[in-house]
């Protein structure tokens, strides 16, 4: 440790930028000087920069941690999204389509037990009971493929493609490298969204 008596002189000065203090700059000399205007106008030109710069650096310090908490809580609300999903078209696929497609079998007995009559009556909402049950697989299969949780994304694409141009009339070329490497499930649900959006898009707008 140095006695305080070796400086010779001490200057400090305060590093501003946008009227808040960022910091001192302190200046210790030890041989004897004499320091003028125009050398007082340059440190505080250099204080003055430093000072911008300490400002500028925290700024985007607090841009990068706000830029990676907003990543987090959109991939947060995603991954909620999700799983939401997943939970309702396993609901209706397991629960809600099984209980239909129970009664239609019911019908499809009881038809022939009953007169002509209530038996083509039977026949006609054993029908739309059939027609409820496709459509409650479809919504099944848009909000959340099982495939693709069980087999991965190549299989979920290409059942998407299929049942697509089935429904459409519009065929879809695909090509995929081989052998094909899967990749993360939250990576393969996003690139699956953006196929499923922009085939949608083809059908509604591009004719």
């Amino acid at each position: 440790a140095r006695s305080s008596s070796v400086w010779c002189q001490i200057i400090g000065l305060p590093l501003v930028a946008r009227g808040a203090l960022q910091g001192m700059l302190q200046l210790f000399v030890r041989a004897p000087a004499t320091f003028g205007e125009d050398d007082i106008a340059a440190l505080g030109t250099l204080a003055q920069q430093t000072g911008t710069a300490i400002h500028n650096a925290r700024l985007y310090g607090g841009l990068r941690s706000d830029a990676r908490q907003l990543q987090a809580l959109s991939r947060h609300l995603v991954e909620a999204q999700e799983a939401e999903r997943r939970d309702i078209a396993r609901e209706l696929h397991d629960n809600v389509g099984q209980v239909l497609a129970a009664l239609t079998f019911v019908l499809e007995y009881t038809k022939y037990l009953l007169p002509e009559p209530i038996s083509t009556s039977l026949s006609e909402a054993q029908q739309r009971i059939s027609e409820l049950v496709e459509q409650v697989s479809e919504m099944s299969l848009l909000l959340r493929p099982a495939v693709l949780d069980e087999l991965g994304l190549l299989a979920a694409l290409r059942s998407l493609f299929s049942r697509y141009t089935a429904q459409t009339d519009i065929k879809v070329h695909f090509d995929a490298d081989d052998p094909f490497i899967e990749p993360d499930l939250d990576i393969a649900v996003a690139i699956y969204r953006v196929a499923q959006e922009a085939l949608n898009n083809v059908a509604r707008h591009a004719n």
